[in-house]
């Protein structure tokens, strides 16, 4: 591999290695509420925003697939192991780890879902500039129109409609339910899968092969509506029940800024998602080009022809 495509991956390795250490030394709890809410959005954040992270590794990454797989569950593995460290160090629910894990390996198979039909559908790719060929222009280039706005509206739309019908179904459970004591889990469960579902969009938006910044920014600002949608229901919780409405604001910010800077350290260093087959594109440019001049025999009279 070249220096060019190698050193952008070594990049977010480093920052991925600093982000466990933290998250496994540091206390959550912190002192004062603001420590509070900025600990449990760094804790909960990163485990969200790098579980996200590994399921659209596992589908778009480079390598092979099987490396990319092999890869992504040392990352689970690692994010786990830091969690199990920081409740060594400074309390917490060890008796919920098994759950913990649970809740990791199904946020990165849901995710993998939109992200596999992505790959498998567009032949979604994240690839360095380097390894593709020189544009033709009756060719074009890497993910040129294949991929673009259109879909990520679509991805968008549909986990709208989603977290709307999600969110009609917990206020149908707290209506009819509620004295039965499910209301309050039915709820905790709905943010917990709403600050997961949010973030394909980001996701995809900030990998589109053009027009990703404002892409982006739209759909910064329609996962800051979606939170402000989502915060009334924690009013229907009792006062003392868990965590309040700042520390699903800190989780959601943290969840989305670990997407931005991965992604954006990888496109910076050159990587971007090519929507077509490099070895079939390569191939439809030789046979696009002018063909070259034949030189034109000159047939002798001893070959039985006669001459130009």
């Amino acid at each position: 591999m070249s220096p060019r495509r190698l050193i952008p991956l070594l990049v977010v390795g480093a920052i991925l290695g600093l982000s466990w250490v933290v998250l496994a030394l540091f206390d959550p709890d912190g002192r004062g509420r603001l420590s509070e809410y900025v600990g449990l959005g760094y804790l909960f954040g990163t485990l969200f925003g790098q579980t996200t992270l590994a399921a659209a590794w596992t589908a778009l990454g480079p390598f092979p697939w099987y490396v990319r797989l092999a890869l992504a569950t040392i990352w689970l593995v690692i994010l786990w192991g830091c969690l199990v460290m920081n409740i060594g160090l400074h309390g917490g629910p060890g008796a919920m780890l098994l759950l913990f894990a649970g809740c990791l390996l199904g946020q990165w198979a849901l995710v993998q879902i939109p992200l596999w039909g992505l790959a498998l559908g567009y032949r979604l790719h994240f690839q360095h500039r380097t390894e593709f060929p020189q544009a033709n222009p009756l060719v074009g280039t890497p993910g040129q129109l294949q991929f673009g706005i259109r879909q990520l509206l679509t991805l968008t739309t549909i986990v709208a409609i989603v977290l709307a019908a999600l969110r009609a179904l917990v206020l149908a459970i707290i209506a009819h339910l509620d004295d039965r004591g499910v209301g309050e889990g039915a709820i905790f469960i709905f943010l917990a899968i709403a600050a997961v579902v949010m973030t394909l969009p980001l996701v995809v938006a900030a990998l589109l092969p053009r027009w990703a910044l404002p892409s982006t920014l739209a759909v910064l600002v329609l996962i800051g509506l979606a939170t402000l949608w989502e915060l009334p229901l924690l009013s229907l919780l009792p006062k003392t029940a868990g965590p309040d409405t700042w520390h699903f604001i800190f989780i959601n910010a943290c969840t989305s800024a670990w997407i931005l800077v991965i992604i954006g350290v990888l496109r910076l260093g050159g990587y971007c998602l090519a929507a077509v087959n490099l070895g079939m594109s390569q191939e439809v440019a030789k046979r696009s080009l002018p063909l070259e001049p034949q030189p034109i025999a000159r047939v002798g009279k001893n070959s039985g022809g006669g001459s130009w």
